[in-house]
């Protein structure tokens, strides 16, 4: 019983880790907030326009990516798992 309870302790903290870590109200909007930061890393400019596109989206552009990738998925959790499985050599600018 006790693993269970550790278990559920390690699943909790690892599903609200990313938007404690990027100070945002929720997964889909920690994914965004990589994705801007990873694109701000490579490319000024772009970072700013995708920094833009992300405060007026709130999470829906997260939202999006997560459905994509990982459609039998809630999408809350699908930017969970997209949060901590995003590589920086896969965003285009």
């Amino acid at each position: 019983m006790k693993y269970l309870i550790g278990l559920a302790v390690i699943l909790a903290a690892a599903f609200f880790f990313p938007q404690i870590s990027q100070s945002v109200g929720g997964p889909c909007q920690a994914l965004e907030a990589k994705v801007v930061s990873e694109i701000r890393a490579q490319d000024a400019t772009a970072g700013l326009l995708a920094g833009l596109a992300s405060s007026l989206s709130n999470g829906e552009v997260g939202r999006a990516l997560a459905e994509q990738e990982y459609p039998k998925l809630p999408p809350a959790l699908g930017c969970a798992i997209g949060y901590y499985t995003l590589d920086p050599k896969d965003i285009r600018i």
